[in-house]
């Protein structure tokens, strides 16, 4: 499986170290206000990585590392649900250093991880779930072609109170179609 994939403004590629890994982890963590922190254990990272490079159907979500073309600079992460045999749906997600938000580099990144996954894998669809009050992660998902499926009420909590999760979907034949139209310039 290639799992590198380069676009206009960011390429997505495996981690090189855990400590890449780790410190990327670190630095996201306090700017998380709509999710919280979520502080990995080194021990665990290195564990993970070690096993299998953070690229693994073992685990319930994968991390590709996020790189500005222009800079070269670490940015953040796209999270990839790798499928188990018989999955015919995955999942991602994205976290980006806030420095580098709205300057489209999380779009482009889930357009990588989506050709990624059906590129690689007989997958019916890829799904996105965000915080149903996180306006710029919404808009950033309608973006790239995915559609509202349904809410997930009281499922999370951000911000000290329980919030609901939005879930949104991409089929492969819209998928398809979808890039169709790009590659024809419409």
């Amino acid at each position: 499986m290639l799992t590198s994939y380069t676009g206009e403004l960011v390429r997505i590629r495996p981690f090189a170290d855990s400590d890449e890994f780790a410190d990327l982890n670190v630095a996201l963590n306090p700017e998380d206000r709509f999710w919280g922190q979520s502080w990995w254990p080194l021990q665990r990272i290195r564990e993970g990585f070690d096993k299998h490079a953070m690229l693994d159907s073992e685990l319930w979500f994968s991390f590709l590392a996020i790189d500005r073309l222009d800079t070269a600079e670490l940015i953040g992460y796209e999270v990839v649900q790798l499928p188990r045999p018989g999955m015919i749906t995955a999942e991602i997600g994205t976290g980006i250093l806030r420095r580098h938000w709205h300057r489209g580099f999380g779009r482009e990144a889930k357009r990588l991880a989506i050709r990624l996954l059906f590129d690689n894998f007989p997958l019916a669809a890829i799904t996105a779930t965000t915080l149903a009050h996180h306006r710029r992660a919404v808009a950033g998902i309608l973006a790239i072609g995915m559609r509202y499926e349904g809410a997930i009420r009281c499922s999370a909590f951000s911000n000290g109170r329980w919030a609901h999760k939005a879930k949104y979907v991409i089929f492969r034949e819209e998928w398809e179609r979808l890039t169709a139209r790009t590659a024809e310039g419409h």
